[in-house]
């Protein structure tokens, strides 16, 4: 779970959007010409594989009838959290590698202590990015509050 909205918990945007579509009966073309874009950019943003503009987050938080300062919200943590899983993919990548890297006569790995070395920086990294995304969700609720 990223986000909670009236009790329920999404783990992206695009969950979000189409959850929030589908609760007020609304077809992607529906919404898509009430925001004035195309089903696929709706397609794309349900599917969380494109992130909507501030423009388009301020077309969807009308129609959609949600706060677009929540829907800016739900736009920074997702694409934290991206950043963190990409990050977590690469980290995998290189734990893989060191694993199955081809050994020299001694016994040794080519490229252990550069890839290990590598492979911190991208833990710190998130560890980085994760405390980056606590600070900003509590500024973000801090502001919220003030409205």
């Amino acid at each position: 779970m990223l986000f909670t909205h009236d009790g329920e918990n999404f783990e992206n945007i695009g969950e979000f959007l189409k959850n929030r579509r589908l609760k007020l009966n609304m077809t992607q073309a529906f919404l898509a010409e009430a925001c004035k874009m195309s089903q696929q950019s709706i397609t794309y943003y349900e599917a969380n594989k494109r992130i909507p503009s501030q423009k388009a987050l301020l077309l969807l938080s009308e129609t959609l009838n949600v706060e677009f300062s929540k829907l800016v919200e739900m736009k920074i943590l997702t694409e934290l959290n991206t950043q963190i899983k990409d990050l977590n993919l690469d980290i995998d990548m290189q734990d893989y590698i060191i694993k199955i890297e081809p050994r020299k006569k001694d016994g040794s790995q080519s490229n252990d202590s550069k890839l290990i070395t590598e492979n911190k920086e991208l833990r710190d990294k998130i560890i980085e990015l994760e405390h980056k995304m606590t600070r900003m969700k509590n500024e973000i609720s801090s502001i919220l509050n003030k409205w």
